[in-house]
């Protein structure tokens, strides 16, 4: 009995361990298959985050690429664009002259400057007098009030200095800075500084003085007169030289008599200039009137020994040139019209000589045209010539308000008007570049 009940309790045992050793066996598989799944599962994620991986670096190099491509695009266009702009020829609508000199902001500047201009400042801007014909003062030596208010009435185009407007050096400083600051628009500020005795600033400030025009050498020589008096011009406020006078004469103030000599000191005397940061107004087409009120020289004569001299101030970049008052019945068919009166004329400067800047008029205070017209009829007659700048009229309220009146009743049109003044901002905004 004690033996069979023994047996029970050793095959208990042995049930009881066989139990726990098919639970521990159970529960190691268990661990097993998980320890299995979260393998699988590992290698799952890992080839998942292999595969995203070379997925993403296939974006990224798509991506790369297509950046690239697009970069390399966008710098094509923008070198193509800039060799465009390198070689940029304007179109402008009939009549409006090229530019070739000025930035395209600088174009747009004074497009819209042009545009938004009204009438008066739109005349106004036509005009070159003195300080005391829009101050009335008798001897302008300061921009005070007087200046002020007249450059407020009239937004003048330009301002031209004798030696009754200098004093001294910090004089006509202040006082041209002081013009600037209160004009509108850019102004020129003008002079006709010839060098030796006729050097009005030099002679003015008793400063080094530069040579006279017959004085000089040769072509390098006058470049550096040139250069040297543009160094002063520019110093004290002055932007406009209303020289070099390129009449064939024995007189101080040619350059000589020999066409090829002239035409290579002119040239080089308008470089030194302009380089140097002032304009420069070339005197007078086809010659001057200082010395003589008729001009009997041939058609082809003039085309023989002026042409050329002026051809070669347009290859040198002159600014401006001024068209004489003498009669060229040779050029105008007309022994009685003066050359600054005369079509004729300026379209020689213009189609035949191909000059696209500012064409402006001799004195129109001068006897030649105060005997035949009055103020505002020289001024309305020389625009509906050619004409883009007046100078020096008898009377300029006068001329500015026969011009006013013109434009409204239809005698000239404010595309003519416009046509000069882009003209004349191109030379403006050129020399402030």
């Amino acid at each position: 009995m004690i033996e069979e009940n023994q047996r029970k309790e050793e095959n208990n045992v042995e049930e009881f361990i066989s139990e726990d050793e098919k639970r521990q066996k159970r529960r190691t598989r268990r661990v097993h298959s998980q320890i299995v799944a979260y393998s699988v599962l590992l290698v799952m994620l890992l080839c998942i985050a292999v595969a995203g991986t070379i997925g993403i670096k296939k974006v990224v190099n798509v991506i790369s690429k297509a950046n690239a491509t697009q970069k390399l695009a966008s710098e094509t266009e923008n070198e193509s664009q800039t060799a465009t702009n390198d070689i940029t020829i304007l179109t402008p609508e009939e009549d409006t002259p090229l530019t070739s000199s000025l930035s395209d902001e600088d174009v747009e500047t004074i497009e819209k400057t042009i545009e938004n201009m009204s009438l008066e400042d739109k005349v106004a801007s036509l005009f070159i007098t003195t300080p005391e014909q829009i101050t009335g003062v008798q001897s302008a030596i300061k921009a005070g009030t007087g200046t002020q208010e007249a450059l407020s009435n009239y937004a003048i185009g330009g301002l031209v200095y004798s030696s009754n407007n200098i004093k001294d050096e910090e004089q006509i400083s202040e006082m041209l800075s002081q013009t600037s600051n209160l004009s509108r628009y850019p102004i020129f500020l003008a002079v006709s500084e010839e060098g030796g005795e006729a050097s009005i600033v030099a002679s003015a400030l008793s400063l080094g003085g530069t040579s006279a025009f017959q004085d000089i050498a040769d072509a390098d020589d006058a470049y550096e007169n040139a250069s040297q008096m543009a160094s002063y011009l520019d110093k004290y406020g002055f932007n406009l030289n209303l020289a070099p006078c390129v009449d064939m004469t024995s007189d101080s103030g040619s350059f000589g008599t020999d066409t090829e000599d002239v035409k290579e000191k002119a040239a080089s005397y308008v470089k030194g200039l302009e380089e140097a940061g002032v304009s420069s107004c070339t005197l007078s087409f086809p010659v001057s009137s200082k010395y003589i009120s008729d001009c009997t020289y041939t058609a082809d004569e003039i085309a023989e020994n002026i042409y050329p001299i002026y051809e070669e101030l347009i290859d040198a970049d002159v600014d401006l040139i001024m068209v004489s008052n003498v009669t060229c019945k040779s050029l105008t068919n007309d022994e009685s019209l003066s050359c600054s009166m005369s079509s004729d004329i300026y379209s020689i400067l213009r189609d035949e000589l191909s000059f696209d800047k500012v064409i402006i008029s001799d004195k129109l205070n001068d006897e030649k045209i105060t005997s035949k017209y009055s103020s505002g009829d020289a001024a309305i007659n020389a625009l509906n010539a050619g004409c883009d700048m007046l100078y020096l009229p008898e009377n300029f309220e006068e001329a500015y308000e026969a011009i006013l009146e013109a434009l409204q009743n239809g005698t000239i049109e404010e595309s003519r008007i416009d046509e000069s003044l882009y003209r004349i901002y191109n030379v403006k905004y050129a020399r402030k570049s």
